[in-house]
């Protein structure tokens, strides 16, 4: 009868053990990191697309991190009506963003936090000019800013 009780305990306590290891999920792991992509472009003419400097990621990025959130800005000296804002990686095509700064989401698989990132600006018009031809000064960018949010 002792046997029985020793038994069933051991079972209790092996199915308890297998229960815990099993049941605890394992946590995900959230970081961020921001880029400067410094001075410049200069906007010369409309229909163009002009690159900025590139941002690179810090190290020990995790290889299994994704982009779950990224937010950006981009600074010019004046906002062309037609200003669009692309988001280039080394590893992705480029994505259109929209106008000078926003936010949102990001679709998993999209961007990787490793990868480093470049924007692409176009001052989209219906017809091609030099903004000297219409009398205005060139746009001249700088300070555009990335903010990534990760998981891992």
């Amino acid at each position: 009868m002792k046997a029985i009780s020793f038994l069933k305990i051991a079972v209790v306590a092996a199915f308890m053990v297998i229960g815990i290891s099993v049941s605890a999920p394992a946590q995900a792991a959230t970081a961020s990191w921001s880029g400067n992509a410094g001075n410049g472009p200069t906007l010369y003419q409309t229909n163009w697309y002009y690159t900025s400097g590139i941002m690179s990621p810090p190290s020990g990025i995790p290889i299994t991190a994704h982009v779950s959130y990224l937010s950006w800005s981009a600074n010019f000296t004046r906002y062309p009506s037609g200003l669009q804002v692309f988001l280039c990686s080394t590893n992705s095509p480029c994505y259109y963003m929209g106008g000078a700064s926003g936010g949102g989401y990001v679709t998993a698989g999209t961007y990787s936090p490793r990868d480093q990132f470049q924007f692409l600006f176009r001052d989209y018009q219906s017809t091609t000019y030099t903004y000297a031809s219409h009398s205005q000064n060139n746009v001249v960018g700088g300070g555009h800013q990335l903010f990534i949010t990760y998981q891992y």
